[in-house]
């Protein structure tokens, strides 16, 4: 938000928050991770380490179809400018003084084949940080009142939890997109979302003049 408003032209009215000079420690992988370390770098960071929970993805894609995604290794001109990337790293705490963060505390991770991430016993580390940034995106729906009344159950990636294609245990009751997935694309809910309605056309009309 200060970035915006500088520029734009416009003044930062809060107290600013600058990389200048400091060890900056970004949280979190994707499209707005690169955007931080590009900032940071321009800003004039001492140092920028970018830290990701998941396992460091191939630089060559399976063969895939519309609308899957490949699971790839980007590299974005952001990270030629500077810095270290790291993977399979767990964040389990933070410390400093004076309400202002020194180190970051950090642990090596490893995901099971159901996708279950866990923690390496004995590979715990400090990182120093000045600054910390969180890049981390959509971690599922809110749990707001409805979904608890509903009580239809969470994934293990903290979405809704789906039967029979894209039913719930709640009769009547359709999940698409982001809230049965978890963190994805505009295509995957376009056409998660053409799909649901045509389950939800067959359970109300016991006829869709969708297509499969």
């Amino acid at each position: 938000m200060q970035q915006n408003r500088r520029v734009a032209g416009l003044p930062v009215e809060e107290e600013e928050i600058t990389a200048e000079g400091k060890k900056v420690v970004i949280l979190g992988g994707g499209d707005t991770s690169a955007d931080c370390q590009g900032n940071a770098n321009r800003e004039g960071a001492e140092s920028i380490q970018v830290i990701t929970h998941g396992v460091k993805p191939p630089e060559a894609p399976d063969p895939l179809e519309w609308p899957d995604w490949p699971f790839v290794l980007h590299t974005y001109p952001a990270h030629e400018e500077g810095g270290e990337r790291e993977w399979n790293v767990a964040i389990t705490s933070f410390s400093g003084a004076d309400e202002r963060v020194e180190r970051v505390r950090a642990v090596r991770a490893e995901w099971t084949p159901e996708r279950t991430m866990r923690r390496v016993p004995g590979t715990e580390f400090d990182i120093e940080a000045d600054l910390v940034l969180l890049a981390i995106g959509f971690t599922g729906p809110v749990r707001d009142r409805l979904l608890e009344d509903l009580d239809l159950g969470y994934t293990d990636r903290g979405a809704i939890r789906s039967e029979n294609g894209f039913g719930t245990k709640g009769s009547g009751i359709f999940v698409a997109g982001d809230a049965k997935l978890g963190a994805s694309l505009i295509v995957w809910a376009i056409a998660e979302g053409r799909k649901a309605a045509r389950q939800a056309d067959l359970y109300l009309m016991g006829e869709s003049r969708l297509s499969p």
